[in-house]
């Protein structure tokens, strides 16, 4: 018997909500591998694992244990980071042959002395409460820590659950159920998405956002088409067109704060031009940013415009304590409930959260990371047949969703009425370690719009012009990752030009062998090229006013793969005084551009990659990104042997089409990219 392909999509779709509750426990389990590794095995990973002479001991109250290391070791720079990053955690195995995780209290290099919070608990045979557990008896044969990046997620795992067991006996609709089941926006009159003739992209996008009903918009930007421009200009006039009765709750969502506060920062900065002026009058709008800053210099310096506008934390009126909900820890009910953290704050009456009061509900604008969404208060609230509404989102914007789990998508989808998205599933992926199956996998943009196609109008908005690249970049961008579908904004990216040469892509080939995390060589190259540029001349005329001058450090962003090779980068630049050059990983730059970008391949050949990392490094979705940073002049230097890799699957063929274009189609006067010429003296112009 054939199925129809309801029931096909049906039967894929359960398939899809079996897996996807495993996805956080499948990546615990291998970053926990991961770290075992790394702490047992001889050949040590030294830049990210920290080498343990001897354990020191603990401090009177058991909560602090402190080890002795050589300082002459070669370490990443995040071992000694602090405030305001934070300090990070370390994974280590105790005596008994556990893992056991917890943060960094002090790093000190200088003296060799690292310590950490000690937090273990054991439980007490005689009347089974748990006590802190002797330091001393766990950490005595601690031979290494390496660092741990892993955040539990609980709470997430909890939501998803939730949300999937909703989905599966209700029929209400939602936007959860929208996704899951991939069907198209629900826009009322607005059925297709594309700018008007003029080439406007916010009035359509904003209409269609307006008539969203319980469902969700993709908004796929590829590099330099202005995604956060949009999405700013969307939240602002949403924000500055409601009254004060009737304005919508907007939240801001993103993998990490800097993606939050990039979208949260420029929606400021549109609520404070002049145009809106006349729509904010007598109009109280509330922001609110859940992460206090620390410290309090950074708020100015990230967000100048805000002032007396700006909220911090959680909200609340000085009498009103912080709602929670769950087993009180002050009676002897053993079911959940609401309550206050502390005990003289709670009343014999029932505790409820309060509207336009808790859980940041009087917020008009909320920046915040998933954690708050998938609570055990915003579970609770949400759900509530009678005021659940009024904490949820009218629209939770969620950037960077190319890169954003579906899992976590769907975890948080219960605290929205409509999510609107923004990303591009063909710039960096999100990070998965584990293997998933059925689509578990996916961000919630490769689920909604596919891995490799564009967004069809009838599904989402594009943005098919690029405002940063010029034609000779934009062509090998729009080729290879964007189905020949990518224009240039002319009267502003060919306005840019680095004068003297050719402007577009170039490649320059290194010998060296046995290299594979880090290669001088390859640095030395690097340097070469920033030298031959430096002595060039950086026209620019995009904004109407013609501006010649020298090509000066802050014009360049240099990218690699590794860190090792990122460090070496920096030493050699630093050697030659360029200390002004932006050097970093793929990941680093997303979102930011430079007129010149340099990508460092750094591995001698296949067999050289890090085990592991082949697919890492010939990734599309990578060189898309790395080489897309740039305004005028994109430069890949890489190992010949590396390039000529013969590939073993049709997967690692199309990997490695992307790069292989750039080395190997330089026919003169068509090709897509040129050689780099190997002195200044020798550049022309064409």
């Amino acid at each position: 018997m054939e199925l129809d392909e309801n029931k096909i999509k049906e039967i894929e779709i359960l398939k899809l909500l079996f897996h996807l509750p495993a996805f956080w426990e499948k990546e615990r389990s291998i970053t926990v591998m991961e770290a075992r590794r790394a702490i047992e095995s001889e050949d040590r990973d030294t830049d990210s694992v920290l080498l343990v002479d001897s354990y020191l001991g603990a401090n009177e109250e058991f909560t602090k244990a402190t080890f002795k290391f050589d300082p002459s070791q070669k370490l990443t720079t995040k071992w000694k980071q602090g405030p305001p990053e934070g300090r990070p955690a370390v994974a280590l195995i105790l005596n008994d042959g556990s893992l056991y995780t917890e943060g960094i209290t002090n790093f000190n290099q200088d003296a060799g002395e690292v310590t950490i919070r000690w937090s273990k608990k054991v439980m007490d045979e005689e009347d089974g409460e748990s006590t802190r557990a002797d330091p001393n008896i766990f950490l005595s044969e601690v031979k290494a820590l390496t660092l741990w990046d892993w955040r539990e997620r609980y709470d997430h795992s909890r939501s998803l659950l939730n949300v999937i067991n909703d989905y599966l006996n209700h029929d209400f609709p939602s936007v959860t159920r929208e996704i899951i089941e991939k069907n198209k926006p629900k826009t009322g009159s607005v059925t297709m998405y594309r700018p008007n003739e003029d080439g406007n992209l916010i009035e359509p996008a904003l209409k269609a956002v307006k008539n969203l009903d319980r469902s969700f918009l993709p908004i796929q930007g590829p590099p330099g088409t202005g995604k956060t421009y949009i999405g700013s200009h969307i939240i602002s006039r949403l924000l500055a067109e409601g009254g004060n009765n009737n304005r919508p709750r907007i939240a801001i969502v993103s993998q990490g704060w800097e993606g939050i506060d990039n979208l949260f920062r420029s929606t400021i900065h549109r609520l404070c031009e002049a145009g809106l002026r006349p729509e904010l009058e007598n109009k109280q709008i509330k922001l609110c940013r859940r992460k206090a800053f620390q410290p309090v210099a950074e708020r100015a310096r990230k967000f100048p415009q805000v002032h007396e506008l700006f909220e911090v934390g959680n909200g609340l009126p000085k009498e009103r304590k912080s709602i929670q909900y769950g087993v009180s820890p002050h009676n002897d009910n053993e079911g959940e409930e609401w309550y206050f953290n502390s005990e003289e704050d709670n009343s014999p009456e029932p505790v409820l959260p309060i509207k336009g009061v808790d859980l940041h509900s009087g917020a008009d604008l909320l920046a915040a990371t998933s954690w708050f969404f998938v609570s055990a208060q915003m579970r609770e609230a949400c759900k509530e047949e009678i005021y659940g509404d009024d904490f949820k989102f009218d629209y939770i914007f969620l950037d960077e969703a190319g890169q954003y789990s579906l899992a976590e998508t769907l975890a948080i989808s219960h605290a929205a009425k409509n999510i609107v998205l923004l990303g591009d599933p063909k710039q960096l992926p999100q990070v998965v370690k584990a293997n998933h199956e059925c689509g578990a996998d996916l961000s919630v943009m490769e689920y909604l719009i596919g891995k490799d196609r564009n967004a069809d109008p009838s599904k989402g908005f594009y943005l098919g012009t690029t405002w940063r690249m010029r034609e000779e970049v934009t062509m090998y961008i729009s080729e290879q990752f964007y189905d020949h579908d990518l224009d240039w904004k002319r009267e502003i990216c060919n306005e840019r030009e680095i004068l003297g040469m050719r402007n577009g892509l170039y490649f320059s080939e290194v010998e060296h062998e046995e290299c594979s995390r880090s290669s001088k060589i390859e640095a030395e190259k690097v340097v070469e090229i920033v030298d031959d540029l430096l002595a060039m001349t950086f026209k620019d005329s995009s904004n109407g006013e013609v501006v010649e001058r020298m090509v000066a450090e802050s014009d360049f962003i240099i990218v690699t793969a590794f860190n090792d090779q990122r460090q070496v980068l920096i030493s050699q630049l630093e050697r030659k005084g360029y200390s002004g050059v932006r050097v970093g990983t793929v990941d680093k730059f997303q979102g930011q551009e430079a007129p010149i970008v340099i990508y460092s391949l750094t591995s001698s050949n296949k067999e050289e990659i890090p085990a592991g990392r082949t697919e890492f490094l010939f990734m599309p979705n990578r060189t898309n990104v790395a080489v897309s940073r740039a305004q005028c002049l994109a430069v890949v230097v890489g190992a010949k042997d590396l390039i000529d890799t013969q590939p073993k699957t049709i997967l690692e063929m199309e990997a490695l089409n992307s790069l292989c274009r750039v080395f190997q189609d330089v026919e003169e006067g068509k090709g897509i990219s040129g050689e780099w010429p190997s002195t200044n003296s020798v550049i022309q112009s064409t």
